[in-house]
């Protein structure tokens, strides 16, 4: 992060840019995502879990907020405007844990850990609202570049054997964000920053490298290629719930089977500070 910031500041200055024009920006807080396909099939195991296991511990918790931290350079076009280009950085991630008994008295278990790691490349337009003779409100929009990467990695275990798979994807996609905040002076060049802001970008089609290993009473396999998260339905005792799958082809007890997007639209609340010159 700093080495990106020093590096944009030689750039505005090569260009001839006055360093009185130029600011940074450093935040760090929390970070919400949808999780779209990826949640509702997390909650679809957990609804089936809860109507039809006699004994579970545990349960599959939803990927939706995590830390994020962030810098942004801005370049002053007028008194009330401004450019920024910024970097930022969220990851989610769980550590899950379920075990459970299913009738006629079959034990199961699941240990996986899924993690998303976002890296958004942001450039953004800055109209600042001086609600005193220091303290400034801001609002901003614009858009950017979202480079995911979605990892997933799941250990099942039941009578008929057990096994481990693994997904990792790696991908990129144009998105949009806006916000507000309210700048308040700490110093002469050093100003409190409060901010929340939404995006808005969706990650389709994860398909990635797959690797599967395990033993069942039919033998051992130990297999790698191109894989893919996939979503869809799982019907037992006549009720149908959203379920996710990794596979290298549409598994063929999933119902109206399609690859899972990951939307990471949401917000994220922040707090840092305003360095001037």
């Amino acid at each position: 992060m700093r080495k990106f910031l020093i590096v944009l500041t030689i750039i505005f200055l090569m260009t001839g840019v006055a360093l009185s024009q130029v600011a940074f920006k450093l935040n760090g807080g929390m970070a919400y995502i949808s999780g779209n396909d990826l949640n509702n099939g997390i909650q679809g195991f957990n609804d089936w879990l809860a109507a039809n296991a006699t004994d579970a511990t545990g349960q599959r918790k939803k990927l939706t907020t995590g830390m994020n931290f962030g810098g942004e350079i801005l370049y002053n076009l007028t008194e009330n405007s401004a450019i920024g280009l910024g970097i930022n950085y969220f990851k989610i991630s769980r550590n899950n844990e379920v075990s459970y008994t299913i009738p006629p008295g079959w034990p199961g278990s699941i240990k996986e850990k899924p993690e998303i790691k976002v890296i958004p490349i942001t450039l953004n337009f800055y109209y600042f609202f001086p609600v005193s003779s220091t303290i400034n409100l801001y609002i901003k929009i614009g858009g950017g570049y979202y480079l995911t990467t979605f990892d997933y990695e799941q250990y099942s275990s039941s009578i008929f054997g057990e096994g481990t798979d693994t997904l990792h994807v790696s991908k990129g996609v144009v998105g949009f964000q806006g916000g507000a905040g309210i700048e308040i002076p700490l110093a002469s060049s050093i100003s409190f920053i409060v901010e929340g802001s939404g995006r808005y970008a969706t990650i389709s089609e994860l398909v990635g490298d797959w690797t599967s290993r395990g033993t069942s009473i039919l033998g051992s396999w130990d297999k790698s290629g191109t894989g893919a998260l996939w979503y869809g339905k799982d019907t037992l005792n006549g009720v149908s719930y959203p379920w996710i799958a990794v596979n290298p082809t549409a598994p063929g007890w999933l119902e109206n089977p399609a690859v899972a997007s990951l939307n990471i639209s949401g917000f994220t609340a922040s707090a840092g500070i305003k360095i001037g010159f």
